[in-house]
């Protein structure tokens, strides 16, 4: 408000909790015609007493609340809390504890609607081998969402909205085999992004907008079996881009906007038996492009 009660409309106000008092959704945020301006505030795992400060100009308040023991899941996403209870048989989130969240293998949050996962929302599920948020809006992930979850094995983030992946996103998920991002809006991967997975079988980055793929960007994935690109952008390829993957049994590269080849792109590919290049721009394929795939069974 002004010195006469009106409210502020366009005023940036910024969110701040104090170290150890979580996270916020937004940092930042401008007053709306009523004066208002929010976040969502997800607190630490401390329990007690946290603190998030609200600034905008010279003006500062400070806003309190109390972590407690007794909360069960109750402070994560709705939907997430409510799988968890279900899937540990519960009639409530708050009677979830925590030597409980360990027993949880699967957790299938699919097409509710989440715009926003909070960061928290999977701590504690050191269990968890299966992880599906497919059919959602998330247009960004939380940094450490995925922290903790050494043993997944399956993670689908399918059709959702999501243009980037935050840098270490998958980070100590060593042991997951298969990931699907289809069906999302990436403009861009950063090489290092897969840098952990060196136990990823499958890979699904098709339906995206993709319109070139870094040069490392697959380096180390040695057990990779199947990569789906199909329905992306590309217009070239490098010739080194799939060499690390001594594994590969078939991959779909369909419905790009490739002009070429390079001559080595399928090099050292014993188990190679399926390739798909259809509703491209190609008008010739250099010679021996398949003379290392000798286990090619269909083009």
């Amino acid at each position: 408000m002004d010195e006469i009660g009106h409210p502020i409309w366009g005023a940036a106000v910024r969110f701040e909790p104090d170290r150890g008092s979580g996270s916020v959704d937004l940092e930042a945020a401008t007053t709306d015609s009523l004066g208002l301006a929010s976040t969502m505030w997800t607190l630490g795992l401390e329990i007690g007493a946290q603190r998030l400060r609200a600034t905008a100009g010279d003006a500062s308040m400070a806003f309190e609340a109390t972590a407690v023991s007794d909360a069960g899941v109750c402070n994560r996403t709705p939907a997430v809390s409510a799988e968890i209870a279900s899937r540990l048989g519960v009639g409530s989130c708050a009677n979830v504890t925590k030597q409980m969240l360990g027993e949880v293998t699967q957790v299938f949050v699919n097409r509710q609607g989440i715009k926003r996962l909070r960061s928290g929302d999977f701590t504690g599920l050191v269990g968890l081998t299966e992880l599906e948020l497919i059919g959602n809006q998330l247009s960004e992930l939380p940094p450490d969402i995925f922290a903790g979850l050494s043993r997944l094995r399956r993670l689908a983030l399918g059709h959702n909205q999501l243009s980037e992946l935050p840098t270490g996103i998958f980070r100590g998920l060593s042991g997951l085999a298969d990931l699907s991002l289809r069906g999302n809006r990436l403009t861009a991967l950063d090489e290092q992004v897969f840098s952990d997975l060196d136990q990823l079988k499958v890979l699904f980055i098709d339906y995206n907008e993709l319109k070139e793929l870094p040069s490392g960007l697959f380096d180390g994935l040695s057990q990779l079996k199947n990569i789906v690109l199909t329905e992306n952008r590309l217009t070239s390829l490098s010739e080194n881009i799939f060499a690390d993957l001594s594994s590969l049994e078939a991959i779909s590269l369909g419905a790009n906007q490739l002009t070429e080849l390079p001559p080595g792109l399928f090099a050292d590919k014993p188990a190679l038996s399926r390739i798909q290049l259809r509703d491209n721009r190609l008008t010739e394929l250099p010679p021996g492009l398949f003379s290392e795939t000798p286990a090619l069974q269909r083009l």
